[in-house]
């Protein structure tokens, strides 16, 4: 059984679960399946999702991190920066100070915190080759620093980026930004497994409602 009482996720689209549906999967996303997962060795167990599409970093921290810091969460999940980078307003050193701030909050209340870095989403390919070279650039500075900063805070990084040829096209909603509901599916395992590694604690495995 996992040690937490409440789970407070926040970030952007990724974490509210924005995506395609898909036949036989539930259209929910990776946090939400993550945290059905737990409840059923909790029952008391609870889960708050404060996440919001299109968001930068600075938005987030500004709109969402007071309220969860004030559930009392013992266990965090913070995914944010892809928007960053696609709405073309990346700056390294805001990035990083931002970013910052959110792990060093969370951090400080004593919870478990989680974080994520970012892929090179297949949309990407679509666009004109200087413009793809980049985007590529800035997620791999963006990735880099999130990194360093998960080190630094000591927070459990799932390594979306590394993850993403274990995707093919029939994963991503037809944006190719977003996975869509049987990519939700599949990534939760990699959340788990990296949870698991991680903490020690057995959580089990996303099954097919």
């Amino acid at each position: 059984m996992h040690p937490w009482k409440h789970y407070v996720a926040i970030g952007d689209s990724f974490t509210e679960g924005i995506g395609d549906p898909v036949d036989g999967f539930q259209s929910i996303g990776c946090m939400e399946r993550l945290a059905q997962i737990l409840q059923k060795s909790n029952p008391d167990f609870q889960f708050t999702n404060l996440a919001k599409r299109g968001l930068m970093i600075s938005e987030i921290r500004q709109g969402q991190l007071v309220h969860a810091l004030k559930l009392k969460p013992d266990f965090v999940s913070i995914v944010a920066g892809a928007n960053d980078i696609m709405k073309g307003r990346f700056e390294a050193q805001n990035f990083e100070n931002e970013l910052r701030g959110l792990y060093e909050s969370t951090v400080k209340t004593g919870a478990l915190v989680s974080s994520g870095n970012i892929p090179f989403f297949p949309f990407i390919k679509t666009l004109e080759a200087p413009v793809q070279t980049r985007l590529n650039r800035q997620i791999e500075k963006a990735n880099s620093i999130i990194q360093n900063l998960a080190d630094e805070y000591k927070i459990i990084l799932v390594n979306a980026n590394a993850h993403g040829d274990d995707f093919d096209e029939n994963d991503w909603s037809t944006d190719f930004v977003h996975l869509n509901a049987r990519g939700y599916f599949k990534f939760t395992d990699v959340i788990i497994q990296t949870l698991e590694k991680h903490t020690g604690v057995e959580l089990g495995k996303a099954e097919l409602p």
